[in-house]
């Protein structure tokens, strides 16, 4: 896990990579509320918040291109602590600025 403190608490927000069963149910049922209305970001990410009309304050055009672009990870915000998972164990301290990096650009794009 990995996390970014935010200065200030945000609304709760997760942007999740789509997989699968998620493409299959988007097909049949159509998107959720909390869809952008960008056909190439909505194929490819899933986003969940309780209130909709938050989102966009959150995802603009310029955070909405990295995740397209695949520069960026799923995500989600809990009060002000931004935060992504990965797989595996931490065994070199040397690839944590790596590992860093692509939630600090996350953080740097919110609402951008």
């Amino acid at each position: 896990m990995t996390v970014v403190h935010l200065d200030v608490p945000a609304a709760a927000i997760a942007v999740q990579q789509r997989g699968g069963l998620s493409k299959l149910g988007r097909s049949i049922f159509g998107d959720r509320p909390t869809a952008l209305g960008d056909e190439r970001f909505d194929s490819q990410w899933r986003v969940s918040a309780k209130d909709p009309a938050t989102v966009r304050g959150f995802i603009g055009p310029m955070l909405a291109e990295e995740h397209i672009a695949g520069r960026v990870p799923s995500w989600s915000i809990e009060g002000n602590e931004l935060i992504t998972y990965q797989n595996g164990r931490l065994t070199d301290p040397a690839v944590i600025p790596a590992l860093v990096a692509p939630l600090v650009r996350v953080a740097s794009l919110l609402g951008r």
